[in-house]
């Protein structure tokens, strides 16, 4: 990559201080940070563009939540599949959201109407529907299922289980 253009930047001294101990950033020198800082940037503009790379653009931004959460496990020796399946639904769910671009009105010759007004909408609110009760489902399976690992099992159970259950008698009465 050639860079033989030398830019100047006005920083405050708590952005230089950021610049220069920004761990999170690849690179050593201040140059290398700043590249690093514009390919996040345009990766950030690419990746609106593709479900794809949103959901890669999510799971990175989970990323780091994510690992200290296993790491506190790990240390305490607990495991909780109710967090993990949140975990690993969040990505996907926040990339199907973000990815949501409705089609551009269509022209006619009366002027410009929507292409059949809320079918953007519609499919839309199917989409996040099913990836929502997906979520809900297996957190029942996982509340209903004897020996899940949960670090408060009785809470989950005893309280929204037997709401929810609650719930279900009463719509079938």
């Amino acid at each position: 990559m050639e860079k033989s253009l030398v830019v100047s930047v006005r920083l405050t001294r708590e952005e230089l201080e950021y610049l220069a101990s920004g761990s999170h950033l690849k690179g050593t020198t201040l140059s290398e940070k700043i590249r690093e800082l514009i390919a996040l940037a345009k990766r950030s503009e690419e990746s609106d563009k593709s479900y794809a790379l949103l959901r890669d653009r999510a799971e990175e931004q989970f990323k780091p939540v994510t690992r200290r959460i296993q790491q506190r496990e790990f240390e305490s020796g607990a495991r909780s599949e109710f967090v993990a399946a949140i975990m690993n639904w969040l990505p996907e769910f926040s990339a199907f959201f973000l990815s949501f671009n409705p089609a551009p009105r269509e022209k006619t010759n009366s002027g410009s109407k929507e292409r059949n007004s809320q079918t953007d909408l519609v499919e839309f609110e199917q989409g996040l529907s099913e990836r929502a009760l997906s979520l809900v489902c297996s957190l029942l399976r996982l509340m209903t299922t004897e020996h899940t690992p949960s670090y408060s099992r009785p809470m989950l159970r005893t309280k929204y289980l037997t709401e929810l259950c609650g719930s279900i008698v009463k719509l079938e009465k």
